[in-house]
């Protein structure tokens, strides 16, 4: 309710409405296909598809001339195993995890986590495109994190969130408080947190390309596999 002076009548009290609903969002419709053909021996490979890459899949990127690795729409956690087929022994993040059972910090120890992601034969050997955007975080930015130390291939697309690691807790003797506590550095040891990923080649979607429903990223991934063949 508010009051505005209108001319001839003097000041009146009136009322504004509004749709209080929540806007809809656009949901992604998800994918079950994980190798699409792009043509000029180029596969895109969905990484948001459930579960572990066949044997046939393998078979079937190490016959192309390019594999293009979509990131962006969220990682499922099997794309463990396609890591696995793109190198022997991979060098993993490190997330030590600082374990706190005082206050202030007082007598915290810092653990050290160890992972290891086993290889697996046959080895993937197609040039490797992985695309990737702001939105990603977690497991996709571990995925990158990998990807990016193991020179497993070219980043195209956006920096990343730069929001990586586990829960800790904090035991007290009537409750136990949980909370992000795990610090998260890049293969090399550098700084990750709030720094995030960047990509080896820059490409951010414009309103243009959005308006017109064109892949701008992916696009651009497309050209400098076919120019590099």
């Amino acid at each position: 309710m508010y009051e505005v002076e209108r001319e001839g009548v003097g000041i009146v009290t009136d009322t504004l409405t509004a749709d209080m609903r929540q806007p809809q969002r656009v949901r992604r419709e998800r994918n079950t296909v994980r190798l699409r053909e792009l043509g000029d021996g180029v596969l895109l490979y969905d990484a948001s598809v459930k579960g572990k890459v066949t044997r046939k899949e393998v078979e079937r990127m190490n016959g192309a001339r390019a594999v293009i690795y979509d990131l962006r729409h969220g990682i499922d956690f099997g794309f463990e195993q396609t890591l696995a087929h793109m190198g022997g022994e991979l060098r993993m993040p490190h997330y030590p995890k600082v374990v706190t059972r005082r206050p202030f910090n007082i007598g915290a120890v810092e653990m050290a986590q160890t992972e290891r992601i086993e290889a697996r034969e046959p080895r993937l050997t197609a040039r490797a495109y992985f695309l990737t955007g702001h939105r990603l975080m977690s497991w996709g930015e571990t995925v990158l994190q990998i990807v990016r130390g193991n020179g497993l291939g070219t980043i195209v697309g956006e920096t990343s969130a730069g929001t990586n690691g586990n829960a800790t807790r904090f035991y007290y003797p009537i409750y136990v408080l949980t909370m992000t506590g795990i610090r998260a550095y890049n293969v090399d040891g550098s700084e990750f947190f709030g720094i995030g990923v960047k990509p080896d080649v820059e490409v951010r979607p414009t309103f243009e390309g959005v308006k017109s429903g064109r892949d701008e990223v992916l696009e651009r991934a497309v050209e400098m596999a076919r120019r590099e063949m």
